[in-house]
């Protein structure tokens, strides 16, 4: 996989021909008599993402994999974009698509689709107001000034620690998912067309590979949160992600000794490793959901 947006995977099958980056300033020009304009430095454009993808009927249901991206084209939600080493980009909208059908069968069912996505990063809706702060005894009081400003940042931003630990163990289990997601359906089809399976093997290799560091940072993370009327949760979260590592750990070891011979049988316990590491992933979703309550509402 390279990337996932929320639900909506990237090359978890490969589809994935060409990304482009667009990084910018945007700089003011103001008009002079007589002389060349001058321009002053306004901020950051917003980042943009292009993506050119081939869904091939080889390979994936190419109507089934454009509709999923108009759904969350039309859904207009803000999603996150997560790169497939577990790199966080942020949050971002799907704003265009472009399809071109490439190849269609003679009853006009399409077999091979071009698509290039557009992604925008949103930074937040300015008709929206942030919650208000709620802060408790012991919380720490927004203020200003020389002595805040020597106080030492680590007990100045609880909230910001928070908040980058819920986003680290999302993405996690998303990943963790996406790995899942690959092993079944690779294990669908092996019995039946083994070349087709040996193929896909690489591309779950790379999604595993994915998965684990990126658990092993969302254990430690929240392991570290110290926030009072969630410790149970991030202990649950904590502890299930760190064993959700091991086991995508092993399986990215598992499926590089895959071979013809063996393909049923290591499919079999792959499978198994999936199950179990299902099973952990769902029994942290309500605890991270109240962490990710609290950072929301800003309490401590």
């Amino acid at each position: 996989m390279f990337a996932v947006l929320g639900p909506v995977e990237f090359d978890m099958i490969p589809g994935l021909e060409e990304m482009e980056q667009q990084f910018g300033m945007e700089y003011a020009e103001h008009a002079l008599f007589g002389r060349k304009p001058r321009l002053q430095f306004v901020g950051e454009k917003l980042d943009e993402v292009r993506l050119t993808m081939l869904f091939h009927f080889s390979f994936c249901d190419p109507e089934a994999e454009l509709e999923e991206l108009k759904d969350a084209m039309t859904a207009r939600e803000v999603l996150p974009l997560v790169f497939g080493a577990g790199d966080y980009a942020g949050r971002f909208v799907l704003t265009s698509l472009t399809v071109t059908a490439k190849h269609n069968a003679p009853d006009g069912t399409p077999l091979i689709i071009g698509v290039q996505a557009s992604l925008r990063e949103f930074t937040g809706d300015p008709a929206q107001s942030p919650p208000p702060a709620v802060i408790q005894a012991g919380g720490a009081m927004p203020a200003s000034g020389r002595l805040i400003a020597s106080m030492p940042t680590a007990a100045m931003s609880p909230l910001a620690s928070l908040g980058k630990a819920v986003t680290a163990a999302k993405c996690a289990l998303v990943l963790a998912a996406n790995a899942a997601v690959a092993v079944r359906s690779i294990r669908a089809i092996a019995s039946h067309d083994p070349v087709a399976a040996l193929a896909r093997l690489p591309a779950a290799m790379r999604l595993a590979g994915a998965a684990w560091p990126a658990l092993g940072s969302a254990s430690y993370l929240t392991g570290r949160q110290t926030f009072s009327g969630i410790s149970a949760d991030t202990a649950i979260v904590s502890s299930n992600t760190g064993l959700m590592r091991s086991d995508m750990r092993m399986l990215s070891v598992g499926l590089s000794g895959v071979t013809s011979a063996n393909l049923l049988s290591s499919l079999a316990a792959a499978d198994a490793i999936v199950n179990r590491s299902d099973s952990l992933r769902q029994s942290t979703t309500l605890p991270l959901a109240r962490m990710a309550a609290r950072s929301a509402i800003r309490m401590t």
